[in-house]
């Protein structure tokens, strides 16, 4: 993993919290040095232990993957997670080129088209270029636009169409809201659990003995939670029973 001190052997911890009560409803441990391939999962074993659908799933930009987007749309369950794109928007940037399903090809903004050249194999990615590299070359926005000879290229990933959609839910008022909300909520159980408990590091080595610990500092974590929500004389009975 890839810490503050540089790379180093560790685990990924996931956890999903609900909005209403602050609790963990889902923790697990992961492999993954990110957390790109993590949304799609974890926000379905939340709903297995929930039992019902969540309507709304909060992410950071370190969820960006496409794929997974599109899976909880089609389910009905509205994303809401920072694009990870680099840089500002400008003139000639992507997000300024329309796209063109029917026809599979884009327009850049001075009304040319870029077609379909061919596919990168690992990436999947889908890469678009001019007619003829003669029309870049004489543009007056060339020097702006790009500085490849043959002319201007574009890159569309698997599923990109959700993009727009998902960008505008977290860019909305209502979708600004709900992110910086997420923080208070996602961040509190890690919080917790590092500077009230003390843990800085895992004391179990070993993929199951590490989603053990994790598991019961989850539950330690809610445990605290409820006590404060409901108080101990209210809990106590309740845990009694289960």
């Amino acid at each position: 993993m890839q810490g503050r001190q540089g790379s180093h052997a560790g685990y990924n911890v996931q956890t999903v919290v609900d909005d209403q009560n602050g609790l963990i409803v889902q923790s697990d441990v992961v492999k993954d040095v990110n957390d790109r391939h993590q949304l799609a999962e974890q926000t379905h074993e939340a709903n297995t232990t929930l039992g019902k659908p969540c309507q709304t799933v909060c992410a950071d930009a370190g969820y960006d993957y496409n794929a997974d987007w599109k899976k909880l749309e089609e389910q009905g369950i509205a994303v809401i997670v920072k694009p990870n794109d680099q840089g500002p928007s400008g003139a000639f940037t992507k997000d300024q080129f329309r796209y063109d399903a029917k026809r599979d090809c884009y327009t850049c903004p001075a009304g040319e088209q870029l077609v379909y050249r061919g596919t990168r194999q690992k990436a999947q990615h889908r890469i678009y270029g001019i007619t003829k590299a003669t029309i870049c070359r004489r543009c007056i926005h060339k020097k702006t636009c790009t500085k490849n000879w043959n002319g201007r290229t574009l890159a569309r990933a698997p599923f990109e169409e959700i993009r727009p959609i998902v960008q505008q839910r977290y860019e909305s008022v209502s979708g600004q809201w709900i992110y910086a909300r997420r923080q208070s909520k996602v961040e509190h159980p890690f919080g917790h659990i590092k500077h009230n408990l003390g843990v800085q590091a895992f004391l179990l080595r070993g993929f199951a003995g590490v989603r053990a610990e994790a598991a019961i500092l989850a539950s330690c974590f809610n445990i605290a939670r409820m006590m404060t929500l409901i108080g101990t004389q209210n809990l106590l009975p309740r845990l009694r029973t289960v």
